[in-house]
């Protein structure tokens, strides 16, 4: 990710922070400029655009900490110019459109997803005024975390140098972004750590409607008393709202887990549905099950194939809100796995849940906390989802039952022999591009 700036004169523009940082900016990520535009008055194409940089700047130091840490609340992703009202808040933090400030930028949003941060762009629609440019790029790519932190590190610095070097050091403006760029690099304090988890719930760190003092301590509360991992499990699965209830429920739960030892299972794939598929076939064969055949009996495999209790599933008293599936380890009391719900599901639901519960303990660390099974979108959270679908219903299984088009009776059909919703069969079918699903 590189931030390619040439600094020229702004005659005409009376700010001075905004005349001292306008330049040209090309944006190139995996070798594509994403800020390949049109020019609509020539008809000539170039890699750069004009404009003033330190709204830029701004917002990147503003939206640091979701930006690097924050997933995306949903999937498929879809262009902010398309997104629902709903995704509006995610994408004010996320897309480079809310720096906009007049300028023009692209349609560039940026999120983590595990180990990597995804950077998702899209072209401008055909315009339906009169306009001087358009972004024509398009791309979706995933790059380590650590390239992304230092891309958006040298446009901040790139600017905030441009603006000492010409005498505005002292300005209002550049003395507000530099404090709150200082912060962000400040590791010698409790701050960071506690940005990190606020942005992992959703919100902004440095605004004060979404950082109250209530949820700064709630956040401290699940850090300092539950293990690192699950403690992320539950910030990227509850809302706001229900932190409270959902604090209390895990931590009331934890204490029926221990840890243990088990190897950990072989995954293969850098997206969350390759190694979920990955993990589910190796499973598979651990247990003994071919590729093609439904698990009947899912419990007694668990039972029998991977040492769990007979009582695979516990419920405990209501409290948790519906983003919360179970919680997930070793118990302390018989040293086997077990599955924390709060809630009743339906035949297929337990089943899907109890698959994913037994990736949690199949993929989890050698020595194990509990993991929390949750609504979210994160990349362990889908993870956890395609290998319960491949281990339920493999894709070799529905290629030979699948030719071509389906439809809509033939998926009931096959949901009904291998004990899943029909929406799970035509995911497998889509995911796997098995075939079609007939309107």
């Amino acid at each position: 990710m590189q931030f390619e700036v040439e600094w020229e004169d702004a005659p005409g523009v009376r700010d001075r922070v905004l005349a001292a940082t306008w330049g040209r900016l090309s944006l190139k990520v995996d070798g594509s400029y994403v800020t390949e535009v049109l020019d609509l008055r020539s008809s000539s194409r170039r890699t750069g655009i004009y404009g003033s940089l330190f709204p830029l700047a701004e917002w990147i130091v503003d939206s640091w900490w979701n930006l690097l840490h924050e997933p995306c609340p949903t999937t498929p992703v879809v262009s902010a110019r398309a997104a629902k009202s709903w995704m509006r808040p995610f994408l004010q933090r996320h897309g480079l459109l809310s720096a906009r400030d007049g300028g023009a930028l692209p349609d560039l949003s940026i999120w983590n997803d595990g180990a990597e941060t995804i950077l998702h762009w899209d072209p401008d629609p055909p315009p339906i005024s009169e306009t001087r440019i358009r972004f024509v790029g398009q791309g979706h790519v995933r790059l380590p975390a650590s390239a992304v932190q230092a891309g958006l590190t040298s446009l901040v610095n790139q600017v905030l140098g441009r603006l000492d070097a010409l005498g505005l050091g002292e300005d209002e403006d550049t003395v507000r972004v530099r404090a709150a760029w200082a912060a962000v690099g400040d590791s010698t304090s409790d701050e960071p750590e506690t940005c990190r988890r606020l942005a992992l719930l959703g919100l902004n760190p440095y605004d004060p409607d979404d950082a109250t003092e209530e949820i700064v301590a709630l956040v401290g509360r699940a850090g300092a008393f539950l293990p690192p991992l699950l403690a992320d499990d539950l910030l990227t699965g509850t809302r706001p709202s229900e932190l409270v209830a959902d604090l209390a429920w895990v931590e009331a739960g934890a204490r029926d887990f221990g840890t243990h030892e088990l190897p950990r299972l072989v995954r293969v794939g850098r997206t969350a549905h390759e190694a979920g598929y990955s993990a589910a076939r190796e499973a598979r064969r651990l247990l003994g099950l071919d590729t093609r055949s439904p698990v009947r009996d899912l419990p007694s495999v668990l039972v029998a194939g991977l040492g769990w209790s007979e009582e695979v599933e516990r419920e405990r008293a209501r409290g948790a809100s519906t983003r919360l599936d179970a919680l997930v380890g070793w118990s302390a009391a018989t040293q086997k796995p077990l599955s924390l719900v709060a809630s009743r599901r339906s035949d297929t639901a337990t089943r899907f849940r109890l698959a994913r519960a037994a990736y949690v303990i199949l993929a989890s660390a050698v020595t194990a906390a509990p993991r929390l099974l949750t609504a979210a979108a994160t990349h362990s959270q889908r993870e956890s989802r395609a290998f319960a679908a491949e281990l339920l219903v493999p894709a070799a299984a529905l290629e030979e039952r699948v030719r071509g088009a389906v439809s809509e009776s033939q998926v009931e059909e096959i949901a009904e022999e291998f004990r899943v919703s029909p929406l799970l069969v035509k995911h497998q079918i889509e995911n796997h591009r098995i075939g079609t699903i007939e309107a």
